[in-house]
């Protein structure tokens, strides 16, 4: 244990006096923190031919296709439920809401018997942002639309307890009452 110390200690007055030891030193630290900030970030991960079933939709992936497919593949892992199909009806598209700019113009003016009229325009223009000539407006928030109707046809729905566990699935994933949900018994 003392000759590791003695070696420790040799090493570090060379490193002390040495401006190349110094150096290098100081370059592998570096190198060694970025590899492990990269490697915290996920930039040297690979995921082709990952079996990890969770996923993660961003703002930009909701899609009436996307949304059933992930359902489906959820319910399907509930106990006593096979192969199963979803569809889900939405109120509409989703809404994009801008960035807007307000500008208010008030004018005023006074007739003949001192009566003093005033006006108020205002003009809400969006924010517009964009690269390379292109504008288009700046997106602050995308909200979903609402969910009217899913219709749900598993294997093993026939079942009352997995019919059950397939309703409160869907009920919660999706925030819709009962009323709204219909499951059916796949062939």
């Amino acid at each position: 244990m003392d000759s590791l110390v003695k070696k420790l200690k040799e090493i570090a007055g060379k490193i002390r006096t040495d401006k190349k030891a110094q150096i290098f030193l100081a370059g592998g630290l570096i190198v060694l923190l970025l590899l492990v900030f990269f490697l915290q970030t996920g930039v040297f991960t690979k995921n082709e031919g990952s079996t990890n079933t969770q996923q993660t939709v961003s703002k930009n992936e909701y899609s009436e296709t996307n949304w059933e497919k992930r359902l489906a593949e959820i319910i399907s892992e509930i106990k006593g439920v096979g192969k199963t199909d979803v569809m889900i009806t939405f109120s509409s598209t989703n809404k994009k809401i801008t960035a807007n700019t307000t500008t208010s113009n008030t004018s005023g003016s006074q007739n003949g018997s001192g009566t003093i009229t005033t006006s108020t325009h205002t003009t809400s223009t969006p924010v517009l942002t964009g690269a390379s000539g292109k504008s288009e407006p700046y997106i602050v928030q995308e909200k979903m639309p609402d969910v009217i109707g899913v219709i749900v046809v598993a294997k093993g729905a026939d079942d009352p307890v997995t019919r059950l566990a397939i309703l409160r699935a869907v009920q919660t994933a999706l925030n819709v009452p009962a009323s709204c949900v219909e499951i059916y018994s796949m062939n």
